[in-house]
């Protein structure tokens, strides 16, 4: 998950993971020099726990200790936590953060414990907003202030959330502090959130930055923040850039990911680019992606793209699989028109199944019946294993049913046996008594000893107990016998 894209739904778990000042602990000091792959504080000086809660890190001014000043600081204090507990609707926000900018600055921790200890929905997005605010007045402050929280989990979203307002007013200084994060999923978020903010200041340059970067998750993240980034502003630079680099791994990853970010914006010219990979697993999975958006978004255009490839390739076929299933998300009709037209073939069959799949959620009966009015063939053997598959996870009493009233042969044993092995282990008794509608005895054999592995791992003693009254071969019940889950 992003964490950018994510932050508010993580940081709603802060109230249940962390209570109490305990959250606040810190080691009695942060220092400039750390051990090797640890985090750079801008904090020198001891920061204990308690004033963590009452001063934000660094950076703080100094409040005036008046009395009056005192009382008005514990007062907007109060009423910030009251409005923030009383306020359980995204509309209420706009005053909690009225009571939010009446805080002194230095109240910043005890704004944060507040939102951590609060059991109002609002909670999470308050506390993010805070994060963000002081990342904007004092950004060095508040990620001494994030690196200091004991959680994992609140360290990181306050991170993100502070970085992506630090990175617009320091961009080189966020950059340089990214760089030396600890490798892992936290730092590879920070790539991307700077190389997006360099992207709408100098998308050249933040090239030339995030091309430096690691292979691997980290040059991932990076070209993927600046083609984000890239494509928004000028999807035309964007493209001259990614087809003027060398041929290799780095242009492989800046391919694919400036053709997600394409995908929604210029689908044509992803659908170009996609043409220059050369990686094959990156042109998969950039295909894959670009098929589905454009497949969602137009898909007549798309599927007359989706037809231009060779017949029978692999892209071709998940190009056709995508968008018969986005087409048939937003105009089931007009999807399984488009497929029904379509010459017999491997196109066709990708199409049809993949209509049927979205069907059979919606309506698995009308999709049954669609099935069932199919010529007989590998056509029809296919879409009724994927309506079968669908089916089975939602009504298996019901695709059982439908199954038994099929003509009997080896294609309703194969069908039978696909829903037995599904739902043999949510529940194993009823799938072993439906092996007895299977009339192929090979086919039967293999049902019955996939359940029979299954019902193992849920309930040992029932399983054994049935394999041995079974038809089973004696080899395959001695075998069994002396199995465990």
């Amino acid at each position: 998950m992003k964490w950018k894209a994510a932050i508010l739904a993580i940081v709603c778990f802060g109230a249940g993971l962390l209570t109490g000042l305990m959250l606040f602990q810190l080691s009695s000091r942060i220092h400039e020099d750390q051990s090797p792959g640890s985090v750079r504080s801008f904090s020198k000086s001891p920061v204990p726990s308690l004033d963590l809660l009452k001063a934000s890190a660094a950076g703080s001014s100094t409040s005036n200790s008046s009395e009056e000043a005192e009382a008005t600081k514990r007062t907007a204090l109060a009423d910030f936590e009251s409005v923030l507990n009383t306020s359980e609707a995204l509309c209420g926000l706009g005053d909690v953060f009225r009571a939010a900018d009446m805080l002194d600055t230095n109240q910043f921790g005890e704004a944060v414990l507040a939102c951590l200890k609060s059991s109002s929905a609002n909670g999470g997005n308050v506390l993010s907003a805070l994060y963000c605010r002081r990342g904007r007045s004092d950004p060095r402050g508040a990620i001494a202030f994030a690196q200091a929280l004991t959680s994992p989990v609140q360290r990181n979203v306050a991170i993100i959330s502070i970085l992506m307002e630090w990175v617009k007013s320091e961009p080189q200084v966020a950059a340089d502090w990214v760089m030396q994060l600890p490798t892992g999923e936290i730092r590879n978020e920070a790539l991307n959130i700077v190389a997006y903010s360099l992207a709408e200041q100098d998308p050249q340059a933040a090239a030339a930055w995030a091309i430096q970067m690691p292979l691997g998750p980290a040059l991932d993240e990076a070209i993927s923040g600046l083609a984000a980034s890239w494509a928004k502003s000028d999807a035309s630079a964007l493209v001259a850039w990614v087809q003027s680099l060398p041929g290799g791994i780095i242009k492989d990853t800046s391919l694919e990911m400036s053709i997600r970010q394409l995908a929604d914006r210029e689908p044509e010219a992803a659908a170009k680019l996609l043409t220059l990979v050369s990686n094959a697993g990156k042109e998969v999975s950039a295909a894959f992606y670009l098929s589905a958006i454009w497949g969602r978004n137009d898909p007549a255009k798309a599927a007359a793209y989706a037809l231009s490839l060779p017949e029978g390739d692999v892209q071709q076929m998940v190009w056709m699989s995508n968008v018969a299933s986005g087409w048939a998300a937003n105009d089931l009709e007009a999807a399984r028109s488009w497929a029904l037209s379509l010459p017999a073939g491997s196109a066709r069959s990708s199409a049809l199944n993949s209509v049927v799949g979205r069907w059979t959620l919606s309506d698995a009966g009308a999709s049954a019946a669609f099935v069932g009015q199919l010529p007989d063939g590998s056509e029809k053997n296919q879409a009724a294993a994927v309506l079968v598959s669908n089916w089975a996870n939602q009504d298996p009493q019901a695709a059982v049913a439908w199954i038994s009233q099929l003509p009997a042969n080896n294609g309703r044993d194969r069908l039978l046996s696909q829903t037995i092995n599904i739902c043999a282990g949510n529940d194993p008794a009823a799938a072993a008594a439906w092996l007895d509608g299977i009339q192929d005895d090979k086919i039967w054999q293999d049902a019955a000893k996939r359940s029979a592995s299954i019902w193992l791992g849920v309930n040992e003693s029932a399983a054994k107990a049935w394999v041995a009254q079974s038809q089973l071969p004696e080899n395959f019940k001695k075998d069994f016998a002396n199995q465990k889950p």
